[in-house]
């Protein structure tokens, strides 16, 4: 939970401490998904309900989570955006989250293990990017190579399958509308201090620039939020 530095999650989180039987809104519902995905390490669709349940029965775990949450609140010190295009998805942009976190909040019911997922409910392709990989996490075929070239553009690389003329390349380099957005999450290593696995940074949505190759298809991004100088630095160092 230390990790969590989104304001509006933060502030459901102190509701939910206050008063767990509340009516909840669609948006805070899917809010609780999230906090769910570490507190009962659930993404069942029932979990928020079940959430609530747990924290009512409680009252000393309430006083705990409303003290911590509040400290992380003060703490904050970002100003995020939110996703306009996307008003069902309670994330936002420039706040960490871990990747359960990141599924419960596209109403997932289970989580990920490669670095693309498409959310088809709402055309929306997530790239999740680990900048400095480790050879002990993954594979050579899987050592892409992803890093920031300026505040605004990022190269990524697709999986080594990819061919600019597939299906999968031609979603990535035809004009995607409003309703099709590419969300870019990333984390500087796969796990820190103690072996905890790192939550990712929400570097928003990105616009297709230009590409060249095959298998892997090397991809420039543009951000629509350019990155935090601390983001851009280490993104910048990936490029090695």
């Amino acid at each position: 939970l230390r990790s969590i530095d989104d304001p509006a999650l933060l502030k459901t989180g102190l509701r939910l401490a206050e008063n767990s039987n509340r009516l909840w809104s669609p948006n805070e519902k899917r809010q609780l998904g999230i906090l769910a995905a570490i507190l009962l390490k659930s993404l069942e669709e029932g979990a928020p309900e079940k959430l609530c349940q747990f924290v009512s029965a409680d009252l000393s775990f309430q006083a705990e989570i409303k003290e911590f949450f509040s400290a992380l609140l003060e703490r904050v010190s970002h100003i995020p955006a939110c996703l306009p295009r996307l008003p069902e998805v309670p994330l936002q942009v420039h706040c960490r989250y871990t990747l359960d976190q990141i599924m419960a909040g596209f109403g997932f019911r289970n989580s990920v293990r490669e670095g693309v997922r498409f959310h088809k409910p709402t055309g929306t392709a997530l790239l999740f990017v680990t900048l400095n990989k480790s050879e002990k996490d993954y594979s050579p075929r899987t050592m892409y190579r992803d890093y920031a070239i300026s505040q605004e553009l990022f190269h990524w690389e697709t999986q080594n399958k990819t061919r600019p003329e597939s299906p999968t390349g031609q979603s990535y380099t035809s004009k995607r509308t409003d309703e099709n957005p590419v969300l870019l999450f990333v984390r500087h290593v796969k796990s820190g201090r103690g072996g905890v696995t790192e939550p990712y940074f929400f570097a928003g949505p990105v616009t297709y620039v230009s590409h060249q190759g095959s298998r892997p298809m090397q991809i420039t991004w543009r951000l629509e939020h350019p990155l935090s100088g601390d983001w851009y630095r280490l993104a910048k160092i990936a490029a090695g």
